[in-house]
């Protein structure tokens, strides 16, 4: 489970989510500006992921971008946590690089690997359009590939 503007500190976390952490690994990804802002928490389950040395946790853009890999024996899943409020281009090529690189490498094997990406990708406007920086247009270019050829549910 992701998410987004969760705002706050550690100890917090740790109080408001003492029961969940019973049963779910919580992964955060705090911003160190301010308490009230940004803010991500990736919930992964124990019954899932039994053992947390198994996962591990990139702040790839801290409060706003995580990457959470949950590594096992049979496989592996990929979450890209994101609310990309005010990213600046570096960060917005950084992520959508990332996101294709993990794309491609699972698809070698889509029944034991996988990827997940949550959250607000908004695309950031400037005067007279949109910024789009090279990794989201080929991000984007395959979003729209796999949309005519794929069916989603739900």
């Amino acid at each position: 489970m992701c998410l987004q503007e969760t705002k706050g500190t550690q100890s917090l976390i740790n109080k408001h989510f003492r029961k969940l952490s019973r049963t779910f690994w919580v992964v955060p990804n705090l911003s160190p500006r301010s308490v009230n802002e940004g803010g991500l928490i990736t919930l992964v389950s124990k019954s899932s992921c039994p053992l947390e040395e198994y996962i591990s946790h990139t702040v790839m853009v801290p409060g706003r971008v995580s990457r959470v890999l949950i590594q096992g024996a049979e496989g592996r899943q990929i979450v890209y946590n994101t609310h990309n409020q005010e990213f600046t281009n570096a960060q917005m090529d950084t992520v959508c690089n990332s996101i294709l690189n993990d794309l491609s490498d699972c698809s070698t094997d889509t029944l034991r690997n996988n990827l997940i990406a949550c959250g607000d990708f908004n695309i950031p406007s400037v005067a007279g359009g949109t910024l789009i920086t090279q990794g989201l247009s080929q991000l984007l270019a395959l979003m729209l590939v796999w949309n005519t050829t794929h069916v989603f549910m739900g």
